[in-house]
């Protein structure tokens, strides 16, 4: 009885005989939905899902954007706020000291 060899014609007649077809990696660009690769949809579907994906993209990155401005904003608001209050003490004591110093 003889036992199957890396030459044996079950082997060859295999689609995966090269190391090369072992060793590809599939690659999916960043730029696109793996989702797109697993459900295999064809011609002018596949491209209008392409063009959705990449608008959601582009309005999620405007989003966080947004959501940064907002964040900047937000503390600038905060620190002005306190500036203000601090400002207004001064003046406060300004008058103090200024009326303590005309009564005398």
């Amino acid at each position: 009885m003889r036992t199957p060899t890396p030459t044996s014609a079950t082997h060859q007649n295999s689609p995966y005989t090269g190391a090369e077809e072992f060793n590809k990696k599939f690659v999916i660009p960043k730029d696109e939905s793996p989702f797109l690769y697993m459900i295999h949809s064809a011609g002018s579907r596949t491209t209008k899902l392409k063009e959705i994906y990449k608008e959601n993209d582009e309005i999620d990155n405007k989003i966080e954007e947004l959501k940064i401005k907002l964040f900047r904003d937000e503390l600038e608001l905060g620190l002005m706020s306190t500036q203000c209050e601090k400002d207004a003490l001064n003046v406060q004591l300004t008058q103090e000291k200024l009326d303590s110093l005309l009564m005398n």
